[in-house]
C-alpha cells in the first residue's frame, strides 16, 4: 500500500479534527512510488484470467513505516499481455480489498474496520464495517468513511445504527514559564 494512501487515510477527518499535521496525498495513488511493498500470509492464490491476486491467512502487508493486518487482501489488476518466458504479464492495479479484522497502523495512528476498499481510477478507499480511526487519543467513527484521495477530502457518513461520532484531543501544549504565567 502506498504511503500516501495511508497519509490521507489519517488525514481524513475534517477540518483538522485530529492534532497532529500530515503532508498532502501523492498525486499517482498507491500503486507506485519507490518503496516496496512485503506481504506475508499463509496462502497466495493468483487468478490471472481474472486478474486477482488473493493473500489469506494472517496477512500482514508493509510499506515504509505503514503496517496492514486482515484476513485477506485481494489485489486486482488489469490483465496484461504474455512476457517473455511464457509469464503472465500483469497491467496496473485497478483496486485493492483488506477483508476481516482490517487493522492500519502508522505510528500513534489506527484505523480498523471490516473492510477497507482503494479504487485506483478514483483514487477513493472506502472503510466501513464499523470503520473507526485513531490518532493519538483523538477518535473518530461512523457507518461508512470515504476518502477522496486527489481532492483531500473525506466524508464520515452514519445512521441511526451507527451515527457518526468523534472525540478530539486538542494538541497539548508545553506550558510557558517566566514571570506571567
Amino acid at each position: 500500500m502506498g504511503l500516501a494512501f495511508w497519509l490521507a487515510l489519517f488525514s481524513l477527518v475534517p477540518a483538522g479534527l485530529l492534532a497532529a499535521p500530515v503532508a498532502p496525498p501523492e498525486k499517482k495513488g498507491i500503486a507506485t512510488g519507490k518503496l516496496p511493498i512485503e506481504i506475508r500470509s499463509d496462502r497466495l492464490k493468483v487468478v490471472h484470467r481474472e486478474g486477482k491476486i488473493v493473500f489469506t491467512g494472517k496477512v500482514v502487508a508493509k510499506r515504509g513505516d505503514v503496517t496492514i493486518h486482515a484476513k485477506s487482501l485481494s489485489v486486482f489488476y488489469e490483465v496484461g499481455e504474455e512476457k517473455q518466458g511464457g509469464n503472465p504479464g500483469t497491467g496496473e492495479i485497478k483496486s485493492i480489498t483488506a477483508l476481516g479484522d482490517v487493522r492500519i497502523v502508522q505510528g500513534d495512528r489506527l484505523a480498523t474496520g471490516q473492510r477497507a476498499d482503494y479504487y485506483e481510477t478514483e483514487q477513493k478507499i472506502v472503510l466501513t464495517g464499523s470503520p473507526r480511526i485513531w490518532q493519538g487519543k483523538s477518535f473518530v467513527r461512523g457507518k461508512r468513511i470515504v476518502v477522496y484521495l486527489q481532492e483531500e477530502r473525506s466524508e464520515v457518513e452514519g445512521d441511526d445504527e451507527e451515527p457518526v461520532r468523534a472525540t478530539i484531543h486538542p494538541k497539548e501544549r508545553p506550558e510557558k514559564s517566566g514571570p506571567n504565567n
